[in-house]
């Protein structure tokens, strides 16, 4: 229609999902697995956890993809040519989280 436009739809997890919790978990898993590689590699272990940071905490929503079609957001049609029929199939959502975690270390055995 003349003069209209459309924006959306959007694609977001429900505020209740439990991904983002498993992908934070995951993230704290890898940090801690990296760590004891480290430590290892020094011949010695983790002793404690001195800080954990949620360093993807800035993003302020997780998984929030807009409406695309065929990979290229949709764009608007000429007024002479008929709309393509929308595919509100959602798409694939990427979650991810990110830490930043600081250990100290058992002193090595030299």
């Amino acid at each position: 229609m003349e003069l209209t436009r459309i924006d959306g739809p959007w694609w977001s997890l429900r505020p209740d999902s439990p991904v983002p919790a498993r992908a934070r978990r995951q993230a704290v898993h890898e940090a801690l697995r990296r760590a004891r590689e480290y430590a290892d590699a020094l011949g010695t272990t983790l002793a404690a956890l001195v800080e954990l940071a949620d360093t993807g905490a800035d993003h302020t929503r997780p998984g929030r993809t807009p409406f695309e079609r065929g990979g290229h957001r949709t764009a608007l049609a000429h007024p002479d040519e008929p709309a393509p029929p929308l595919d509100l199939e959602p798409p694939r959502l990427r979650i991810g989280a990110q830490v930043s975690a600081q250990f100290t270390m058992r002193p090595p055995a030299v």
